[in-house]
């Protein structure tokens, strides 16, 4: 079972498909049945596993990453 990354009103740093940089407010947190957690923003739905790839959990992760 992974661990929940983020809480309600935590913002997440996101890279679209077009590679344009966004972030938006964590507004939902859901645990499903085989232990993931799906997150919803204002912008988009994400889960645990997108974490690290298109979803940073701060500003410099995003920076650090093959987008930049």
């Amino acid at each position: 079972m992974k661990l929940q990354e983020f809480q309600l009103g935590d913002i997440a740093y996101m890279v679209d498909e077009d590679y344009r940089w966004s972030e938006s407010e964590v507004r939902r947190v859901e645990l499903c049945s085989n232990g993931t957690v799906e997150y919803s923003t204002w912008d988009c739905d994400f889960t645990t596993e997108d974490i690290g790839d298109w979803v940073f959990k701060t500003e410099e992760d995003r920076e650090e990453s093959q987008y930049n």
